[in-house]
């Protein structure tokens, strides 16, 4: 079992390590260069709008499903026909209140035709969480985590042809991209569902999907609130700023490099969920996978948000056709919020598993009613930086008491030497970026030999080493 384990943590690592920031570096990057600012500005836009509401397509079912049919599977085809007669009914109520919302703020008549293809996506994307939440209960992760990168490789392989060929294209083809790559993954992952499955009874069960909806209530509280002050900065700023669309395009180019990271971030926590979940009465190992997940996660953040922060010009000129001064500054700011937002995933991911969701939605919520009228207030002063700036001071609103609550229920303790080493390497990295900033000047001859100093330093420090990673694959699996 513990190879069986192994392997598909291996898989699933190498495997999305190697797709998602491929993509989102190589095709989406790409695209945002090939159509400009405005087109994809609008997108980024729309894809804020139908992220903010996207839990009313599932409203926590497949985080219910993933723990209830892991439990009882035979379970899974007696409940499937509801859920599916659910999620319809959901995706029915998710487009009314998009259409609404984009009335409100007085989208042109141009834009409801792509709005409506994104909400499809979002339906079929929820849509297939749902399916692969069925086959990671069955124990057939390796079919999960094929499906998960596989909308991935199909938008590489369709927008990767586009861009080579230097065939010329607009936004509107990217969301179709999109369409075709998920009906396509939807209708893989049914066959792949399909030998596990007996007679399925297409009839709407009120009552079971009533007591699904209120057990799962209030994670979709926390799932709502989060998508607010995560997503609404990218929505507002194509609303509410003269030039909107290219100022939202500008945000873009600094979110994606972020996002990038906290993909990386959120494998990891995922990777950790289960553990944390199995072990709630042995505190003794969640406290040593604490002790080694937290630097594995936050010395990287350190690295990156440092270096970026000193050589975002460079790092624009290196991604980019067209930056300006203001990408610049912006990039500078919400690459910051890299080390809180890590924080914040991994204990908040240890806070869901114990199932403290009401600390959770308190957290969220006081995030969120700072988070709005900040965003508001610092674009209307500062324009896309202040969207920056509003991002990285509520991800330390969110880290702060989520690193407190942890430590008070696991009563952890400081390590003194290994916070020495961690500010130690902080001047370090300061200094070193700094000192070929000012001798070499910001290019990426600078930028390689901060990173070489950074690595260099992280080992001489042994802040990270080969026998810190064993051990955490010891625990890890000691838990599992």
């Amino acid at each position: 079992m513990k190879n069986f384990f192994l392997n598909s943590l291996f898989y699933r690592i190498i495997l999305n390590l190697a797709i998602k920031p491929a993509f989102v570096l190589g095709i989406d990057l790409a695209v945002q260069n090939r159509v400009g600012h405005q087109q994809y500005g609008m997108y980024f836009s729309m894809y804020n709008l139908t992220l903010i509401f996207s839990i009313l397509l599932d409203f926590g079912i497949t985080n219910f499903n993933n723990r209830h049919i892991a439990m009882y599977r035979f379970l899974l085809s007696k409940y499937l026909g509801s859920i599916i007669i659910a999620r319809l009914i959901l995706g029915l109520l998710y487009s009314i209140i998009l259409i609404i919302v984009a009335i409100l703020f007085k989208y042109p008549a141009n834009q409801y035709p792509l709005l409506m293809v994104m909400i499809l996506n979002q339906f079929l994307l929820q849509f297939i969480l749902y399916i692969r939440s069925n086959l990671s209960a069955q124990l057939l992760f390796t079919k999960d985590t094929f499906l998960s990168v596989l909308d991935r490789i199909l938008l590489i392989l369709m927008l990767g042809s586009l861009l080579i060929a230097n065939i010329p294209f607009g936004i509107a083809w990217y969301i179709y991209a999109h369409s075709i790559a998920y009906i396509i993954t939807l209708i893989t992952a049914i066959l792949l569902l399909k030998p596990y499955l007996s007679k399925i009874v297409f009839r709407f069960n009120a009552a079971r999907i009533a007591v699904i909806l209120k057990q799962s209530f209030p994670f979709a509280v926390l799932v709502f609130f989060m998508a607010i002050y995560n997503r609404f900065d990218g929505f507002i700023i194509e609303r509410i700023l003269p030039n909107g669309k290219e100022q939202a395009g500008i945000y873009a180019q600094c979110y994606r490099l972020l996002d990038s990271w906290n993909m990386i971030s959120i494998l990891f926590v995922s990777i950790l969920y289960p553990v944390f979940a199995n072990s709630l009465k042995n505190n003794a190992i969640i406290i040593n996978l604490f002790k080694i997940s937290g630097i594995l996660l936050l010395i990287p953040s350190l690295v990156l948000s440092i270096g970026i922060a000193f050589y975002a010009k460079t790092i624009l000129q290196l991604l980019y056709t067209h930056y300006t001064e203001t990408t610049v500054v912006t990039l500078q700011i919400i690459i910051l919020s890299g080390v809180p937002t890590a924080i914040s995933y991994l204990y908040g991911t240890y806070l869901t598993a114990a199932g403290k969701l009401k600390i959770l939605n308190k957290i969220a919520a006081f995030a969120l009613l700072f988070n709005i009228p900040a965003t508001l207030l610092f674009i209307q002063w500062f324009g896309v930086p202040g969207a920056a700036l509003a991002t990285v001071l509520t991800h330390i609103l969110v880290a702060v008491p989520e690193f407190y609550v942890t430590a008070k229920t696991l009563k952890l303790k400081i390590n003194l030497i290994q916070t020495v080493k961690i500010i130690l390497l902080i001047c370090i990295l300061i200094f070193a970026a700094l000192i070929f900033y000012v001798i070499l000047g910001n290019n990426s001859s600078a930028l390689l030999a901060y990173l070489l100093v950074a690595i260099l330093s992280i080992l001489l420090l042994k802040i990270i080493s080969p026998q810190m990673i064993k051990l955490f694959l010891t625990h890890y699996f000691t838990a599992k």
